[in-house]
């Protein structure tokens, strides 16, 4: 994402009118998600998901300069950071806040295989919101690409600039 940001932030013409970005990434990555999480999903979350998740982390953070998000400073989140994205990112990234209204963030919960469960008889099968879902641990695969299709790509004017999280 650094180097895509820093190739479209040196095109004039892209510069001037960037494109939109639906990144996905992971509940239990930062502090906070990582708080809400059951306590089984905890240990697995910090031991087996340690390197992926690091590197998701690197890449909110690249995302929310970016976008002028906020950023928990402190914790776990600058460590992280520290050891995944190589000094003087910042500058590669581009100025803060230059894709503003670019950017749609999806947290998935934990990830499984299986069809979509949306239908017509359940057009509300999954959750999602800018809030953390209470209970909500799992999502398949196919759910988070009808998250994107429907509900972002399909109203990207209600959702811009946001952080979303999906799950049952």
């Amino acid at each position: 994402m650094l180097t895509l940001l820093s190739a479209l932030k040196s095109t004039p013409q892209i510069a001037s009118n960037p494109p939109n970005f639906v990144i996905v990434s992971s509940t239990g990555i930062t502090k906070e998600g990582h708080d809400n999480l059951p306590c089984l999903l905890k240990s697995f979350y910090k031991y087996a998901l340690a390197s992926p998740h690091a590197d998701k982390l690197g890449l909110e953070r690249v995302v929310a300069h970016a976008a002028g998000f906020p950023w928990p400073e402190g914790g776990a989140e600058e460590k992280v950071r520290d050891s995944v994205l190589p000094p003087g990112w910042e500058e590669r990234a581009g100025e803060n806040g230059w894709l503003k209204d670019r950017v749609v963030v999806v947290r998935a919960a934990l990830l499984k295989d299986g069809p979509c469960t949306v239908t017509e008889e359940k057009p509300d099968a999954y959750r999602f919101a800018s809030d953390y879902l209470k209970n909500a641990y799992t999502i398949r695969r196919e759910d988070v690409s009808h998250l994107i299709v429907e509900k972002v790509l399909g109203n990207w004017e209600g959702v811009k600039g946001e952080i979303l999280r999906i799950a049952y």
